[in-house]
């Protein structure tokens, strides 16, 4: 098996600052799927299928 390494281009932010964002952003995209995903349970009950 052969492995490649590849580095990472440097953006100058530091790491600490990317985690944070990144992390709130991965939790906007989980409430908006928990919504997302309510609504659709919901319009499936009101069209007649349980879930």
């Amino acid at each position: 098996m052969q492995y490649f390494k590849e580095e990472a281009e440097d953006d100058g932010n530091p790491f600490d600052e990317k985690m944070e964002t990144l992390t709130n952003e991965l939790g906007e995209f989980f409430d908006k799927s928990r919504r997302l995903e309510d609504e659709i349970r919901k319009n499936l009950e009101e069209s007649g299928y349980q879930f």
